[in-house]
């Protein structure tokens, strides 16, 4: 086995989940080494030592690291938070991560233990959490193309996205949507990524959502959206709140009246390859069914659109379009999840099949006569920082 050539082992490598792969690369030095650049291609961080382990990995090992989530579990956002190095810390990693595609920065959403009860229950109100974005000033992501936040401060938005001028992907998502001070910081953030495909951010107070004195001009703020990302293709605008009662963060919907309706529908055209739009009106004045076709009328690329419901799914709706003609079909979201689910190919190359086999086989094996202390025994030589990171 040992002696296969690296391409070879990597292949195998890529048949085992990531519990798997690490006790297969755990066998061996030379196994470990061939399958580094899989083992790190995705880095999970979900506390302050794995944070500082990652950021104390020499530049030649987290060049491999594509994908890097880090996520906080209530702990960990109370030192994130209180601890100032924290972001000093993800700065150095970031710097050390030329390659990387994908950044997530989330929050753990789990009933009763979720960090997201800090922005609810502080005094006063903590709108997120700070990045430490005041030592970025020497850190470029020109390869990045998805970043994921969640609970930041919208003061990080602008000189974040000023480090990703390739981004494609962009979610946002703060304690209680997107307020209009914050959507002025956001405007100016995304003028620094007018190719972005996909943007996904909740707007707060739609229509009578907010008193009339504090009432979002939604309208406006979509056709400033238009005009910085001419070419976003996916637009979701659903909102999610911090449920105190419920304890934990959850989709919300707003009521939509008909009035004003002509002029967000003008507004969304203004995205002229729009493909799939989220929006979370609920109304019981307008027919989400003509609505749709409202839309899809002036928006030739729309494909797909999905309005809230008062229950606890959306109710979306695929168009298609023939000729002149627009047809406007309920889409049932649980049989989508069934149609697209993808299962592992069967046509596998018979050589990649039979070590594949013969791999699982001699892992069989040796966990029945040897069991875990030997894979402790071999991972031993690992270097401490970096197998704390691995092993996570």
């Amino acid at each position: 086995m040992y002696t296969l050539p690296v391409e070879l082992i990597q292949e195998v490598g890529s048949y085992f989940d990531r519990a798997e792969l690490k006790e297969f690369a755990s066998t061996s030095r030379g196994l470990r080494q061939s399958l580094l650049p899989q083992l790190l291609r995705e880095v999970n961080i979900s506390s302050i030592d794995q944070l500082t382990s990652l950021s104390e990995t020499s530049i030649h090992t987290t060049s491999l690291v594509r994908v890097l989530n880090v996520t906080l579990g209530l702990e960990f956002f109370d030192e994130w938070v209180d601890m100032d190095v924290a972001g000093s810390l993800l700065a150095v990693i970031l710097r050390r991560c030329p390659n990387l595609r994908t950044f997530r920065y989330r929050l753990i959403n789990s009933p009763f233990s979720t960090p997201w009860s800090r922005f609810a229950l502080s005094t006063p109100k903590l709108r997120g959490a700070a990045l430490g974005v005041e030592v970025w000033s020497d850190i470029e992501l020109p390869r990045l193309s998805t970043l994921h936040l969640e609970g930041i401060q919208s003061s990080d938005f602008e000189p974040i996205l000023r480090r990703c001028p390739n981004l494609s992907n962009l979610y946002l998502s703060l304690p209680d949507g997107l307020s209009y001070s914050e959507f002025a910081s956001l405007q100016s953030a995304l003028l620094h990524v007018p190719e972005l495909k996909k943007l996904s951010v909740g707007l707060e107070g739609w229509d009578a959502y907010q008193a009339p004195q504090k009432k979002l001009p939604v309208v406006g703020m979509l056709r400033e959206i238009a005009e910085c990302l001419p070419s976003v293709e996916v637009l979701d605008l659903r909102t999610q709140i911090y449920e105190l009662y419920q304890g934990c963060y959850q989709n919300v919907s707003f009521e939509s009246s008909s009035a004003g309706f002509e002029d967000f529908v003008s507004a969304i055209s203004l995205f002229p390859k729009l493909r799939k739009l989220h929006l979370p009106l609920q109304s019981d004045t307008i027919d989400p069914i003509q609505a749709s076709m409202d839309i899809a009328s002036q928006s030739p690329e729309l494909n797909s659109i999905s309005w809230a419901l008062k229950s606890s799914r959306d109710e979306h709706f695929d168009i298609q379009r023939s000729n002149s003609q627009i047809s406007i079909l309920r889409n049932d979201p649980i049989g989508i999840n069934t149609t697209i689910r993808s299962e592992p190919s069967s046509d596998k190359p018979s050589i990649i099949s039979n070590i594949y086999s013969s791999v699982s086989t001699l892992f069989a094996a040796s966990s029945m006569f040897f069991a875990f202390p030997v894979f402790v025994t071999l991972s031993v030589a690992a270097p401490s920082a970096l197998y704390r990171i691995i092993a996570s």
